[in-house]
């Protein structure tokens, strides 16, 4: 499990800079407090146009979390669930709130980790990072699809894109294609 709150943290970081580098991402002296990052988040939502992946989302304020980095950086995390979501989904999603300097706002991403069920069934029904075979990917509220990379034996092997096609059939809308190997950025894992 350590791995995988390991590669959750390189990812975020690397993700965070390199999506948001107009926005400031936290400081040592804002607390967290999730009442108030509901009422932006609630307000947000509102506001804008959120990515068709994001319309129909249960966002678990009963069980928030505060998640803090190595470098003593911190977020909320709120575990999401999609309304009325395919029994034959096994992967997680975690909304991830970083509060801006000011304590005016928050960044907010979205993670998701989807093992592939041979490891599932081999790690008796847990994440093992070591192992990992499946797929890591970051969202946008806004945007959507962002980054993601695909893991076989806990190693990184090839960027993802994310495609929506149109079709009469809703169970083949989404495609995920991996990418080449020649993009792949270098993964370090810490243990």
């Amino acid at each position: 499990m350590n791995k995988l709150l390991s590669i959750f943290i390189i990812i975020l970081i690397f993700f965070t800079f390199q999506s948001c580098n107009r926005e400031s991402v936290l400081s040592e002296n804002v607390s967290l407090n999730t009442n108030n990052a509901k009422i932006w988040f609630d307000h947000y939502l509102k506001s804008n146009k959120i990515d068709s992946n994001f319309r129909n989302i249960d966002y678990h304020w009963d069980k928030p979390s505060k998640f803090t980095f190595k470098n003593g950086y911190e977020a909320i995390t709120i575990p999401i669930t999609e309304i009325n979501q395919n029994p034959a989904y096994y992967g997680k999603r975690i909304l991830y709130l970083f509060p801006w300097k000011n304590g005016k706002g928050y960044f907010s991403s979205v993670f998701e980790v989807i093992p592939e069920l041979t490891h599932l069934k081999n790690n008796y029904g847990k994440i093992n990072l070591q192992t990992f075979d499946g797929i890591i990917c970051t969202w946008d509220l806004k945007t959507g699809f962002l980054k993601g990379l695909k893991y076989e034996a806990g190693t990184g092997v090839s960027n993802i894109r994310f495609e929506l096609i149109k079709t009469s059939m809703p169970f083949l809308s989404q495609q995920i294609n991996t990418g080449t190997l020649s993009n792949l950025p270098g993964v370090t894992v810490i243990g």
